[in-house]
Parts: structure tokens; C-alpha cells; sequence
């Protein structure tokens, strides 16, 4: 499904309006990207899954894994307010408004919410492009314990680790 089509009705949005709202019932501008979409379409970084958003572009400061720059709509960095499970990744001590996109893995994000348009009403002055909430997964109750391993050309790889548990008196994911 497109990240574009409003036409789920079954998808509830936090992001739009701060309490939780089908899809359908808001009149902002919002795109989601569920896991699912993220697993088929095989994006690797947060800032391949938001590219192919309408209206974005990123711009990387180097390599793999370094602070990237994130646009929208052509307003500059520093006007789009990325939210982790609705906590600002912004550092108050940081005025080149640079985020570590490229830090958050995928692999335990339940879906990223894209709020287009002013939103300084709601979530301050740095929401004037718009609004990125990446919403992590919970845990399942009891342990788990999952491995991952890829290979690529040029001689690249990657692997990992996922350890989670959640019980009655709350849940984590580690990832490494």
C-alpha cells in the first residue's frame, strides 16, 4: 500500500493531533509507514524509508552511519521535528539541528507516522515543516532472544542481536 493513501481506515495515527485518531477521521496531512511496508520494501535506514515520502530529501555528512539532514518540503533542517515514541530527538545544545537518523535501527520500529505541514501549534516551533514520529515495538511477553546476519558486496556485512522480555512489571528491547 502506498504511504500516501489515506484509504486504511484501520490505521490509528497519534502524531496528527496528540491523541489517537484513525487515519481517516484527521485533516492533516499524514503518511504512515508500517513494518510491514518497511520489511517488503527492504529499507535499511530511516532515511531510506522517509526519501521515498513525497517531499522529503536527506542529505548525508559523510559516510554510512553519520548525521544526516532531514527536509521537508524545501524548508530547511531545524523545521522538522523528529519524535521518538513522541520524545524530540532534538539536542537542545546542538544549533546545526543535525539528527543521527542513521543510528535508528528498523528492525524494531512498529511504524513511522509523517505529519506534512505547519504544526507549531501542537508540537512548538521546531514542527514548522512538519512531524516525523518513529513508534518503536513493545516486547512480547516472555523472552526473546533473535540473531541476524547479511552479506553484501565490496566485501560488506551486517549482524545484530535483538533481546527482549515483557512481563507484569514492564517490557525492553536491546538492540545491538
Amino acid at each position: 500500500s502506498d504511504t500516501d493513501d489515506a484509504g486504511d481506515l484501520g490505521v490509528i495515527t497519534v502524531t496528527a493531533d496528540r491523541i489517537g485518531t484513525f487515519l481517516g477521521n484527521t485533516t492533516a496531512n499524514v503518511s504512515v509507514i508500517t513494518a510491514d511496508e518497511i520489511r517488503e520494501r527492504g529499507y535499511r535506514t530511516l532515511g531510506e524509508a522517509l526519501k521515498r515520502v513525497s517531499g522529503f530529501s536527506m542529505a548525508s555528512n559523510g559516510g554510512p552511519g553519520q548525521a544526516g539532514s532531514l527536509y521537508l518540503r524545501g524548508m530547511k533542517r531545524g523545521n522538522v521535528l523528529i519524535l521518538l515514541d513522541g520524545v524530540p530527538l532534538k539536542d537542545p545544545n546542538d544549533t546545526d539541528f543535525s539528527y543521527a537518523l542513521e543510528q535508528i535501527r528498523l528492525e524494531n520500529v512498529k511504524q513511522i507516522e509523517i505529519v506534512k505541514g505547519a504544526q507549531s501549534g501542537l508540537w512548538g516551533s521546531d514542527a514548522v515543516a512538519g512531524v516525523v514520529n518513529i513508534i518503536t515495538k513493545s516486547a512480547a511477553n516472555g523472552g526473546n532472544v533473535s540473531l541476524r546476519a547479511g552479506a553484501g558486496s565490496y566485501a560488506t556485512g551486517t549482524g545484530g542481536i535483538d533481546i527482549s522480555a515483557a512481563g507484569k512489571s514492564g517490557n525492553f528491547i536491546v538492540t545491538a
